[in-house]
């Protein structure tokens, strides 16, 4: 997952009963159009999500002349989880397991 940092984030989904949180993030300078990077408890136990600071909205990029919910910026393991964080805001997780792993490096094609 190391660095699908940048990519544009087209759908955030965390189901009802929190088994996981999910981004879909468009990498446009690959072969392929997203990819899913999902949180959850190896277990599959529920996850906690704490939303520190959002911000949800249409983001317009002149240079591709896409709109999406902005950029993915950084991901963060601490001790109980992982912080995300964007143009969408500050999301802490709280799970074991993040895919791709922290250490996958994701890049150009």
């Amino acid at each position: 997952m190391d660095r699908v940092i940048g990519g544009d984030v087209i759908n955030i989904e965390a189901p009802q009963d929190r088994q996981y949180l999910k981004f879909v993030v468009r990498v446009s300078s690959c072969d392929f159009d997203s990819i899913n990077v999902r949180f959850y408890n190896s277990n599959g136990s529920a996850i906690k999500i704490d939303f520190s600071e959002l911000r949800i909205g249409l983001v317009w990029n002149s240079e591709t002349d896409v709109t999406t919910l902005g950029e993915f910026e950084e991901v963060n393991k601490f001790e109980e989880g992982f912080v995300i964080l964007g143009d969408f805001g500050t999301i802490y997780v709280y799970c074991d397991q993040c895919s791709p792993s922290l250490n996958t490096l994701i890049t150009s094609c």
